[in-house]
């Protein structure tokens, strides 16, 4: 028995302590999202810089995700997590103590720069799964998103009654610290996570980022993974918005209706994944996955009751629910094992370049065109996304013709 085996029968099991890091991730993330204007808006800031602040944790997170994968391809997964959630610590805890926008912007930006932990924990699964489990153990994690994006919310909402901002700050700060001493202590580093050399980079090359699109193996999924987060981001941003104009629903509504979503994610994302992964693939579940999301997105401008909202919800929760585990997981299949780390880091990078853009895009396109364009032009998107992964399925069938006419 190697001391990486005997390390994982002592301690936890190490995708239990990776769907907590997930789950903590998200839950930090859901905890500060409702309360960051109110709490901006304390220090005299207007919409646009609310905006400003929210898109500079994503945009952070998009240059150095990249750079953090690179890293955890050469000195381990396991260090990297460690400084990743020390980095959420510190940055949760500035953020609280803040007594200026300077502050506020500082902590969020240190927040995205080290924010980095979920492309690590998709790579870490990567080393511990075979190629036959890998969609499971990205469905542990997808289901932790979904869990933090449920609870995140609510526990911001109810400790920040009474203009109470600070509170629900420093508890995602507590949860944080939980959760990068239990990966200290007890998760195992993998044996498969190698230094190569090819994972070396000492900095972030963005230009390498966007010729990543060109990729003859991920340039694809990497396409397919922008469009989306675009899509849905925008009706993240938006619905709030968009149902108390169209349904007039309130704070409450509002989040029973996205806990709901959450819950049929975390639902997908927990156990039917795996069934659907094994019976038609990845490739095929990217493709039935956006159109039942593109096709949500488009109809949901012109919803009128609470019930066709509901039922919409949930075409939209199973499209994105099947979606985000069968991208990471074909990206992983896709990459050499010492590029894995590299590329879920700019797989996680293409969410958050949608999280830059789609808050200003369809805040922009509700008040200026109409309350049902963010979600028919996202539907466009995600549309456009099936089609490219109707090439990647016929790729992967062209591969394996090949590989048969090899082994012949």
């Amino acid at each position: 028995m190697n001391r990486g085996e005997s390390s994982e029968r002592k301690g936890l099991p190490p995708l239990l302590i990776i769907g907590l890091i997930a789950f903590v991730g998200m839950l930090g993330y859901g905890i500060i999202i409702p309360i960051t204007p109110f709490y901006a808006q304390s220090f005299g800031a207007s919409d646009f810089v609310v905006g400003l602040l929210i898109g500079s944790y994503a945009l952070m997170q998009f240059i150095f995700a990249p750079l953090l994968g690179r890293l955890s391809d050469r000195y381990g997964r396991k260090p990297l997590l460690v400084l990743s959630l020390a980095g959420t610590v510190g940055s949760l805890i500035l953020f609280g103590l803040a007594h200026s926008l300077l502050l506020l912007f500082l902590g969020r930006i240190l927040d995205g720069i080290t924010g980095g932990n979920i492309s690590i924990a998709q790579a870490y699964v990567s080393d511990v799964t075979t190629d036959e489990n890998r969609a499971r153990g990205m469905g542990v994690i997808g289901a932790a998103l979904g869990l933090g994006f449920i609870v995140g919310p609510a526990i911001g909402g109810f400790l920040s009654r009474g203009e109470n901002y600070h509170l629900p700050i420093f508890v995602a700060a507590g949860i944080a610290f939980v959760s990068m001493v239990m990966t200290a202590i007890w998760l195992p580093e993998p044996a498969r996570a190698q230094r190569h050399p090819a994972s070396q980079a000492r900095t972030i090359d963005v230009t390498r980022l966007f010729r990543s699109f060109t990729h003859p193996r991920i340039g694809r999924l990497l396409s397919i993974t922008l469009l989306i987060g675009l899509a849905f981001t925008a009706f993240e941003t938006t619905f709030a918005l968009f149902a108390d104009d169209r349904l007039g629903f309130g704070s409450t509504q509002t989040g029973y209706t996205l806990a709901y979503i959450g819950v049929v994610v975390a639902f997908v994302q927990g156990g039917l994944i795996r069934r659907l992964a094994h019976k038609y693939g990845e490739a095929r579940l990217i493709v039935s996955g956006s159109i039942a999301l593109g096709l949500g997105l488009l109809v949901l401008g012109f919803t009128q009751n609470i019930w066709e909202l509901l039922l919409i919800g949930s075409l939209i929760a199973l499209g994105e629910g099947v979606l985000t585990p069968s991208l990471s997981s074909l990206i992983s299949l896709r990459s050499a094992p010492n590029e894995r780390g590299q590329n879920l880091g700019l797989y996680q990078s293409m969410g958050s370049l949608g999280r830059v853009i789609a808050p200003l895009a369809g805040t922009w396109l509700l008040d200026n065109v109409s309350e049902a364009s963010p979600y028919v032009i996202g539907g466009v998107l995600v549309l456009a996304a099936a089609a490219l992964g109707l090439r990647v399925v016929e790729t992967q069938a062209q591969d394996r013709e090949r590989s048969a006419e090899a082994q012949a």
